[in-house]
């Protein structure tokens, strides 16, 4: 199911996603982004996790199992350390989660909750001291990406505009997006495999993309 990403418990993709989840009856599910909390009823989980939190839900209410369907950051960390410093790695990173904070969860940029998401993003090691401190990340950004005029209200299109000279976020993210499609597409098809109903929920960016080679390779299973 390719969701968009939405805290609104009025939505009518909320009412969609559960529709669907009854009518498919899925033997497994796999969530997005890392295993989400389980909150206490439905109204709750959306407001505070979105799409991810509803299908924690249901899979508790069902008694279905839940997986992340993401690679290991391991994987991910090796591929970009390749072509980019750790320090671009983790502006990345934490202008992504200012990004989502602001526009999908409704959080404030406020300084105290900018210096919690720099401690956060601490895996490996050289990510973790790459950036240690809001004055060092505002010093980065200004040094590294000299064109964003304010960093606490970037627009997701500047992650998206891979012609714009010299935006190397939104290579990092092309990559990123690579190497997680590429895993998400191997863990349903392993579970198809072992002949499992297999329920999905990420976002709509990613089905768009998998859609086609994803429906290839079921046609390919015996």
């Amino acid at each position: 199911y390719g969701s968009y990403h939405n805290t609104d418990s009025n939505h009518p993709q909320f009412r969609d996603i559960e529709q669907c989840w009854n009518r498919f009856d899925p033997d497994i599910a796999f969530c997005e982004g890392g295993m989400w909390p389980l909150a206490a009823n439905r109204v709750v989980a959306i407001r505070r996790y979105g799409e991810q939190g509803l299908l924690r839900f249901l899979a508790n209410r069902d008694r279905i199992e839940i997986r992340c369907i993401e690679p290991d950051q391991r994987v991910i960390w090796q591929s970009l350390a390749r072509r980019f410093s750790a320090v671009q790695i983790k502006i990345y990173y934490v202008l992504r989660q200012v990004l989502i904070n602001r526009e999908i969860f409704k959080q404030g940029t406020s300084s105290s909750k900018i210096e919690e998401i720099i401690k956060t993003i601490d895996f490996p090691i050289r990510l973790r001291y790459a950036i240690m401190s809001l004055k060092a990340f505002k010093n980065a950004v200004r040094r590294l990406l000299p064109d964003l005029k304010d960093w606490r209200q970037i627009n997701s299109r500047y992650f998206l505009n891979i012609l714009r000279p010299g935006n190397w976020l939104a290579k990092i993210d092309v990559e990123v997006n690579k190497i997680r499609d590429r895993r998400m597409m191997a863990n349903i098809i392993r579970e198809i495999r072992r002949g499992k109903r297999v329920f999905a929920l990420v976002g709509l960016n990613h089905v768009e993309k998998q859609r086609e080679r994803l429906l290839e390779q079921i046609g390919r299973l015996p």
